[in-house]
């Protein structure tokens, strides 16, 4: 069996655990029509935008975030809410704990790290995630994935590349220029 199958097995009894615990807080989640239709739109536009941002490299990701509106789109149209409860931003980290560990474009994908207590306010709990396996197609999608989301955040991906590079996400010498070039590109 290759490697990839078992990571990737890996990650769906991880998902059943996820479910699970999930479950026993149901009472306490309420997700709204208005919620979901508000998260539809905002993640069709921030998609919109990655492909615009890719495009100036040449590439396009119609599937990007594809998880968000399909088996996640219901955890994940909690992001917009106001005054979440405890329940509410439990169910919310471990959506992202399920879309960054089964997304390439998230140097959480390429590693074994435990990130067993992982919280939106606490990504790493473990210390810095080593994406030095993370190939270019992967760098690729993530530079065009922080530009878009710079956008929506009133600053660049270059801003959080410079953030997150060495603190959050270890990336190799090489690495760190091609994300400078294609961020350069990109944000131009």
């Amino acid at each position: 069996m290759p490697f990839k199958d078992l990571i990737w097995r890996k990650r769906v009894n991880n998902y059943f655990q996820i479910v699970d615990k999930l479950l026993k807080n149901i009472d306490d989640i309420t997700i709204t029509e208005d919620l979901r239709q508000a998260f539809i739109e905002r993640t069709k536009n921030h998609i919109r935008l990655v492909n615009d941002f890719a495009r100036k490299i040449g590439k396009e990701y119609p599937n990007h975030d594809a998880s968000k509106l399909n088996d996640l789109l219901e955890p994940y149209s909690l992001f917009l809410k106001k005054n979440k409860t405890q329940a509410e931003e439990e169910l919310l980290d471990l959506a992202t704990i399920i879309h960054i560990k089964n997304s390439p474009h998230h140097p959480e994908y390429w590693t074994d790290t435990n990130i067993e207590g992982f919280t939106r306010k606490n990504p790493n709990p473990h210390g810095i995630i080593d994406a030095t396996d993370m190939p270019d197609e992967a760098l690729e999608e993530m530079a065009a994935d922080w530009c878009a989301t710079g956008v929506m955040k009133n600053n660049s991906g270059m801003e959080w590349f410079n953030k997150v590079n060495g603190v959050r996400w270890l990336f190799t010498t090489e690495q760190q220029a091609y994300l400078r070039k294609l961020l350069n590109i990109m944000e131009k």
